[in-house]
């Protein structure tokens, strides 16, 4: 963030900052932090939940198109611990929670960012995701202030390539911000980019031939992975191969990477420098950590690779994990976000966005059944309810 950390003064009081105009909690935020408060930037579903922290223990901030609304917290309570910036995770399995970061830690992964990306002051970044969440917030908002790149917020799914088309125009490099939800959204019946168009999606795993298709069909697609703990970044597919692809990518530099058996599950365990600490509903903050034993399930590769394989509460049925179900309906599923969960050793769930016709996914029960080899339930349903505050299907619902 390359204005952003010049007062040398302490740490003012907290700020929780929300709100629905996009570029104005964008510019809020950057000036926030430049006059060194420690910034929260909270979704929108809990700006409304007045009693969780940090809304009761911060000064309270809202934008929307009516202007910058400010309210005094009635909690006096000081900053505490040395972080400046918080995000929320989108709490797919639950309750999302809060994470600070230092500038030291945001200007790394922003460092991160610029090299696998190849921004420079001519290049651009298009996304529709919401500046709260954190992929968006640190490879969006941090990096266009880090590397001087345009950040161009649109406003919906479908005007999300045509901009990025317009700007490919005059950028030396565009960057999409994406997710599988917003590929299948603004994917459907868009024409392929243009060639210094990237578009990197992270969020959840995309099938291997969904991802073929994607590159076939509209661009330059890779993956890249993670969590709200890590900045939003530790892994990063550089290659774009045909090798690499079902992967996202080896660790960026400094990060560790390694899969440990645990209750009978390969856990991916990571070690990085931008390791946040977690803040606390009564204000205060967990212990400092880089070393993160985290939820997912994974395999790294010879080549350093990883492999989302599933969450720690799947089950490995015949072989397969939710990813493997995921790549072996892949084919019929095409470009169509879907989330896979094996919630039992005899159960199997596909949730489809926007659902599929009943032939197709009587195909897919069929497939899945005959490759898991036992007697299996197999569902695949269209979700229902509202999506994530980072607009991804949650897990449970």
């Amino acid at each position: 963030m390359a204005t952003v950390g010049r007062n040398p003064g302490p740490v003012p009081a907290r700020v929780a900052l929300s709100g629905t105009d996009e570029a104005a909690v964008a510019a809020t935020a950057l000036h926030l932090a430049d006059r060194g408060h420690q910034v929260i930037l909270v979704p929108a579903a809990l700006a409304r939940t007045t009693g969780r922290w940090p809304l009761r223990s911060a000064h309270r901030m809202h934008a929307d198109v009516h202007g910058l609304a400010s309210e005094s917290s009635p909690d006096t309570a000081g900053p505490s611990g040395t972080w400046q910036i918080g995000l929320y995770s989108s709490g797919s399995s639950g309750s999302p929670r809060a994470y600070g970061f230092t500038l030291s830690q945001m200007e790394t992964v922003a460092r991160w960012y610029t090299a696998i990306y190849g921004l420079t002051r001519s290049s651009a970044i298009v996304t529709c995701l919401p500046v709260t969440y954190n992929f968006t917030f640190v490879a969006g908002l941090c990096l266009a202030a880090h590397a001087g790149a345009l950040l161009n917020l649109s406003g919906s799914p479908g005007t999300v390539f045509p901009d990025a088309v317009h700007l490919a125009r005059e950028a030396d490099r565009v960057v999409v911000l994406a997710n599988p939800v917003l590929l299948d959204l603004a994917g459907r019946g868009s024409p392929r980019l243009p060639g210094n168009v990237l578009i990197d999606s992270g969020g959840a795993p995309l099938s291997a031939p969904g991802i073929a298709l994607l590159r076939e069909r509209l661009g330059d697609v890779r993956e890249g992975y993670g969590l709200t703990e890590t900045a939003s970044l530790t892994h990063f597919d550089a290659e774009g191969t045909s090798a690499s692809i079902g992967t996202v990518g080896a660790a960026m530099p400094g990060v560790g990477c390694r899969v440990a058996e645990a209750a009978g599950v390969p856990r991916l365990i990571l070690e990085s420098p931008a390791t946040g600490v977690e803040l606390h509903p009564d204000g205060s903050c967990g212990p400092e950590r880089s070393v993160l034993f985290t939820s997912d399930l994974g395999k790294v590769d010879g080549a350093g690779r990883l492999r989302l394989l599933g969450r720690a509460d799947d089950c490995e049925i015949s072989g397969l994990w939710p990813r493997d179900t995921l790549d072996l309906i892949g084919a019929h599923l095409g470009t169509r976000c879907a989330l896979v969960r094996h919630p039992a050793p005899d159960e199997i769930q596909v949730r489809v966005l926007g659902g599929l016709p009943a032939d197709t996914a009587a195909r897919i029960r069929m497939l899945v059944a005959e490759h898991a080899g036992l007697p299996v339930t197999v569902s695949v349903t269209g979700q229902e309810g509202p999506l994530l505050h980072s607009r991804k299907m949650p897990r449970v619902v």
